[in-house]
């Protein structure tokens, strides 16, 4: 749809967002974490920093016996320890906080393959390759605040697959259906 006040089409990005939802869920993640780690870290500012805070608030609520924190600045908070998980989240790639973080992260972890960056393209797309670091690649072409289904639920799936929570996929399947048949009453309509 085109509308005058929406150049960006964000209707269509919102009226797709269940599908984005199983896209992202559906990511064929092969990331193992090695050990069990003592808590997670989620790196991230503005829109890429809002699946951290979400992810903060669910897992607690879905079993999750490690204490899990968001980081939105420069700095990892001086308590952390290097067998930590390590989540470093930029759509771009670019963010300077995040990048940041990393350059933290890879210097404190104890295991290259407890840093996890999740990102579209840029400097920690690149980081994360030539550190063998794992790497969640997002689709290009969003904003960052609208790549949320993208940036959430492949690390939701990484902790189910790693047994640190249990599966969602019921949780997951319901959330999509509710979206589908709720999406106009939801969404905002010009």
């Amino acid at each position: 749809m085109n509308y005058i006040y929406d150049k960006n089409n964000l209707i269509d990005v919102i009226d797709s967002f269940p599908e984005q939802i199983m896209e992202a869920y559906e990511y064929s993640l092969n990331i193992k974490i090695s050990n069990f780690p003592e808590s997670i870290f989620i790196c991230g500012m503005g829109g890429s920093g809002i699946a951290g805070k979400i992810l903060e608030q669910y897992t607690a609520s879905a079993g999750l016996k490690i204490p899990v924190y968001c980081v939105n600045d420069y700095e990892i908070p001086s308590f952390c320890k290097s067998n930590s998980l390590f989540i470093i989240c930029s759509y771009s790639g670019n963010t300077e906080e995040s990048i940041s973080c990393y350059k933290q992260a890879i210097k404190l972890s104890d295991n290259m393959q407890r840093i996890i960056v999740v990102a579209s393209d840029g400097k920690l797309k690149e980081y994360a390759e030539n550190n063998k670091n794992s790497l969640i690649v997002l689709p290009k072409g969003l904003q960052p605040r609208n790549a949320i289904a993208y940036l959430f639920f492949p690390i939701l799936k990484v902790l189910e697959k790693n047994n640190l929570i249990e599966r969602q996929e019921r949780y997951v399947r319901e959330l999509i259906e509710y979206l589908k048949k709720n999406n106009k009453k939801i969404a905002f309509r010009v």
